[in-house]
């Protein structure tokens, strides 16, 4: 359970736009603290700027093998 404070929303724009959509993305993770941030929806890439964000604040070794494609 999140709590509501914690919780926040990010529209996508109607055209689909990767970039549109990394853009809000990274201005929303940019006034998270630390910690863990969930993302969920179908295709729109909102799980890519979260991803890069942790590889920017932790290094590339930030996640299990388990959890990369293909266990690489």
């Amino acid at each position: 359970m999140a709590d509501a404070g914690r919780r926040g929303r990010i529209d996508v724009d109607d055209d689909g736009s990767l970039v549109g959509t990394a853009a809000k993305v990274r201005a929303a993770i940019a006034v998270v603290p630390d910690g863990l941030a969930v993302t969920a929806d179908r295709d729109c890439g909102v799980e890519l700027e979260p991803a890069a964000a942790a590889s920017n604040r932790y290094g590339i070794g930030w996640s299990s093998s388990a959890s990369t494609p293909l266990g690489v």
